[in-house]
């Protein structure tokens, strides 16, 4: 038995009413559960209960033993004073001047028994099996919360580069683009590499494609590693930059290749990057003022491996030959979901401008629901996935919630539970 069943219990008011009564036979009628308190003191906060025919306004402390009172000291703690209701699982000792509400043997037993199963269960989901009968609406509705949640909680680590950046929009715009064009395997060096190569240097050569993409490849050690003489250009380049900016070359050992897709390979990101940077100098401002979905799609979509060092080494590889440095519309929805909508909606909340928090949110519910090993836990047991917002939640839900059996703060457990008592 858990303390956070018993709080759980007493919120939802899931004890049925005949068996509300004292250790002394007192008829109780919960007028109020109470604040849920996650600080120190007592459990519930104001709240209001009649017991007998007298009506009391106060605080509920929780235990799975009555004796815990004196064990965890709070009869010397005046933060318990304004105790009215001492609600316990077992009473094993009695607290002087603090009613009891023991509640073994009074919550249903089919409630019980539920929560067991689920807080047992050695499934990655452990409600799994009731996915299927869940109610469409309020599914829908805790996803969505969910996945409002998970873009707020992506806010923490932006606000700390603001800080870093003084506030410089573009600068982590940039880094949390370059991040999400190494998708998971990659994400650390495309992050290395923005902070070698800050917006504030790239941006000087907006209009210069040659000393562009000699930075990016040159930066990223491709340069150094690579003996052809079509590409004497970017070195030459990159060497005079090189000195001017006082920046080092990374070791080409840092781009990890194993198991990747030809397509995926670091080379062809950054020569798409190099694409869309030099075709879209603007790009955060207009992913800012616009509102049409369709159209950063179709910029997305159209983003190709691009370059010098594309045209002469990568797209002259057999093993690249079938891909063309194609971005294709799975690699646009991965940047969409993982850099540009977690970067409008936090701008939103930045500048307290909720246009934009509510364009985020839109836009994700353009995007088809992800496919992926989490997502396929829930979606073959029948849970419909209708979007990536509602995708992008089940994965939270998976990280916080199904793999800590926290089934009483999970919506779907509310409604399994709820169902049983």
């Amino acid at each position: 038995m858990k303390e956070e069943l018993l709080k759980y219990v007493w919120q939802y008011k899931l004890i049925p009413p005949k068996a509300l009564k004292t250790n002394e036979g007192q008829g109780i009628k919960i007028i109020k559960t109470g604040e849920s308190n996650s600080n120190a003191g007592p459990d519930f906060l104001n709240a209001r209960v009649k017991i007998g025919r007298t009506e009391w306004a106060g605080n509920v402390e929780m235990h799975v033993r009555s004796s815990d009172w004196v064990r965890h000291g709070h009869q010397n703690d005046k933060a318990y004073n304004n105790t009215i209701l001492h609600v316990v699982f077992q009473q094993d000792s009695a607290v002087p001047d603090v009613p009891t509400l023991e509640l073994k043997n009074k919550m249903p037993a089919s409630f019980l028994k539920q929560y067991q199963e689920l807080i047992s269960s050695r499934a990655s989901v452990p409600c799994a099996s009731y996915l299927s009968e869940m109610n469409t609406i309020k599914t829908t509705s805790w996803l969505n919360g969910i996945s409002f949640l998970r873009l707020e909680n992506k806010s923490e680590q932006l606000f700390h580069e603001l800080s870093q950046t003084n506030g410089d929009w573009h600068e982590v715009f940039y880094r949390i683009l370059l991040r999400s064009f190494g998708f998971k395997v990659n994400s650390e060096p495309f992050d290395q590499l923005a902070k070698a190569l800050p917006y504030k240097t790239i941006s000087k050569h907006i209009n210069d494609p040659l000393a562009m993409e000699a930075l990016l490849f040159g930066v990223a050690g491709y340069l150094d590693s690579t003996y052809n003489p079509s590409i004497d250009s970017l070195k030459k380049e990159f060497s005079h930059l090189k000195l001017k900016y006082n920046i080092e070359s990374f070791s080409p050992h840092v781009w990890k290749k194993l198991r990747l897709r030809p397509s995926n390979f670091p080379e062809i990101r950054l020569a798409q990057l190099f694409a869309l940077l030099s075709t879209h100098p603007d790009f955060f401002e207009m992913i800012l003022h616009t509102s049409k979905f369709s159209q950063v799609m179709k910029i997305m979509e159209k983003i190709n491996a691009q370059g010098i060092f594309a045209k002469e080494i990568l797209l002259k590889k057999a093993a690249y030959k079938r891909t063309r440095g194609h971005f294709g519309k799975a690699s646009a929805y991965s940047i969409l979901i993982n850099a540009i909508i977690p970067s409008l909606f936090i701008y939103g909340k930045y500048k307290g401008a909720q246009e934009f928090c509510d364009k985020a949110v839109d836009w994700l519910e353009n995007i088809p629901a992800e496919n992926n090993q989490t997502t396929r836990l829930y979606s073959v047991r029948g849970l419909k996935i209708k979007n990536a917002g509602e995708s992008q939640a089940l994965l939270h839900l998976n990280k916080l919630y199904c793999k800590n059996k926290k089934c009483l703060h999970c919506g779907i457990g509310m409604q399994i539970l709820k169902s049983k008592k």
